[in-house]
């Protein structure tokens, strides 16, 4: 019984001087702060997303983020390095990327029947540096 009493005291004291670590803010959270500043992520490329490429990345708690063309006036030059990165990139390749983070904010829907589009971070593909990334990669002329 002492004994119980006396465990059951130790912990308390425990819990009391060691609080629980706070709960990490969601991957939203950690982009936010990025969103305008140039970064670079490592990920694993992926071909089917909603809104087109996306690289996940571990390091934003497995945070989608898409590569789009998003450059008023040269569509069809973004659109045609778009289709390369298509042909370049393989479903599950770790790639890295280096370009300044974007936000697609919520889009609402128009009526009650309708869906909307969630909010989600990108970058331009004509501001993007994307290259393969790791050991596993072997270029073509190897």
């Amino acid at each position: 019984m002492k004994t119980r009493f006396l465990k059951t005291a130790i912990l308390s004291l425990l819990c009391l001087c060691f609080p629980a670590r706070p709960v990490l803010a969601d991957s939203s959270l950690l982009l936010a702060d990025n969103v305008g500043r140039k970064i670079t992520v490592i990920g694993t490329w992926s071909s089917l997303g909603k809104f087109g490429p996306f690289v996940r990345c571990r390091m934003y708690r497995d945070a989608q983020i898409y590569i789009e063309t998003k450059q008023k006036g040269a569509e069809e030059t973004s659109l045609a390095h778009l289709n390369d990165l298509y042909k370049k990139f393989k479903e599950g390749e770790q790639v890295k990327i280096t370009a300044r983070l974007h936000r697609q904010e919520p889009v609402e829907p128009l009526n009650e029947t309708a869906a909307g589009a969630p909010g989600y971070f990108f970058f331009d593909v004509s501001e993007a540096n994307i290259q393969h990334f790791g050991k596993n990669f072997r270029s073509a002329d190897q």
